[in-house]
């Protein structure tokens, strides 16, 4: 039960669609689809957006720059280097207010690299010194933390706590973390990282990024990164929507996020990245207000909160416009009924009522007849519009008849 006399955290909300989302596989995004997507994203009152490469040239870092001339005040723009001093003066070419350096952590990725933690350390601690001279913020990420010994981190924290770096990432690169992992990750940095900020970003590789993201708020981290959809290298990142509609079913947290607009947000992402939404997908999926089980329908009629998980009767990503057709139904209501070959004679009867008609034996039977016969034929269920027009056209002779 969501206890409305809880005070809940905040929760900061670093989107990077625009860097790590737009580095998945067959993803690539126009100047003038980033710049609609950025909008967006401030539209949803987005805590932080990063905003790209500057190292990959000069139309991004142009394209960072414009970003600050429109974005909000309270939004920050950070953006994303490795720990050279090529990818940092690019950074400083930018006027994004905090600069990302991300470091290899794990062996396997040491090896791939040819990097030695200690030294990259080191480099580290010399590169950051032109981001503070010039007042930017620094934060750090320490890439592939669970594959990297923990004692590692924590030499790597010591190494680096006397700095000014305002913030550390700590990524779960491969997606390969459970949430136990993540609460106890977050818990030992914290004992040694104090009151400076802490991010964790997640990939979904065992379909738990939102989960481990959750986790490792709940142990202490300050914010978590999100992509839009959940676009991400291989299986992608936390999904902005699974978060946004974790604060609204739960206790949790606050995100600050405007929830009308993400629904626009996420059109606009699955439209230029030409990946499709699933429909099941929490708080912005087509089916998710949907219900056929006539259990769930006979219940929703009585009570629209019976069997949906929000706080009130109202998709939170909708426009808040209401419209009915000619059935008298409201097209944006949250609920809506569908019906098939699972439909049972109780629900049909329950429904038809709900919209002001009782109907006898055989006139229910005769519906149940069409609805079946819907499903066969076009192998989907039936909507209510469609089931109440069927009933004024074939059964009651006409749309004033009751």
């Amino acid at each position: 039960m969501k206890d409305f006399t809880k005070e809940k955290k905040n929760i900061y909300l670093i989107d990077t669609t625009l860097r790590d989302g737009a580095q998945a596989a067959r993803i690539n995004f126009s100047y003038s689809e980033k710049l609609e997507i950025a909008k967006l994203l401030f539209d949803c009152n987005i805590d932080e957006v990063e905003a790209g490469i500057p190292a990959a040239g000069e139309k991004e870092i142009e394209f960072i720059n414009n970003l600050i001339r429109i974005k909000p005040f309270k939004t920050k723009i950070s953006v994303w280097c490795r720990n050279n001093l090529s990818d940092i003066n690019h950074a400083l070419d930018t006027d994004a207010e905090i600069i990302h350096i991300s470091i290899f952590c794990s062996e396997i990725l040491q090896k791939a690299f040819n990097k030695n933690f200690t030294k990259q350390i080191e480099d580290l601690k010399q590169n950051i010194k032109p981001v503070i001279d010039s007042g930017k913020m620094v934060s750090v990420g320490f890439q592939d933390v669970f594959r990297t010994p923990e004692r590692n981190i924590i030499n790597a924290l010591n190494a680096i706590s006397d700095t000014s770096i305002f913030r550390i990432r700590l990524a779960d690169s491969c997606g390969c973390a459970l949430p136990d992992d993540c609460s106890k990750l977050i818990k030992s940095v914290k004992k040694v990282w104090g009151n400076k900020k802490i991010d964790f970003h997640a990939h979904n590789d065992c379909g738990l990024s939102a989960a481990n993201s959750i986790s490792a708020f709940s142990s202490g981290a300050d914010s978590v990164s999100v992509t839009v959809n959940g676009i991400g290298e291989r299986a992608g990142n936390t999904s902005l929507s699974d978060i946004a509609s974790v604060a609204l079913i739960t206790d949790l947290f606050n995100t600050g996020l405007n929830y009308r607009n993400i629904k626009a947000l996420s059109d606009a992402v699955s439209r230029y990245s030409h990946f499709s939404v699933s429909p099941f997908a929490p708080l912005i999926g087509s089916h998710i207000f949907e219900h056929k089980a006539g259990i769930h329908v006979s219940a929703l009629l009585n009570d629209p909160k019976s069997y949906q998980p929000y706080p009130n009767t109202e998709n939170p990503c909708s426009s808040g416009e209401s419209s009915a057709n000619n059935s008298g139904i409201d097209t944006t209501q949250t609920n809506k009924f569908l019906f098939g070959q699972y439909s049972s004679m109780g629900c049909i009867n329950g429904f038809m009522k709900h919209y002001g008609h009782s109907l006898s034996q055989e006139t229910a039977a005769l519906l149940k007849q069409r609805i079946d016969e819907h499903a066969a034929k076009q192998k989907t269920d039936m909507d209510g519009s469609t089931l109440i027009s069927i009933y004024n056209e074939c059964v009651a002779g006409g749309p004033n008849e009751r």
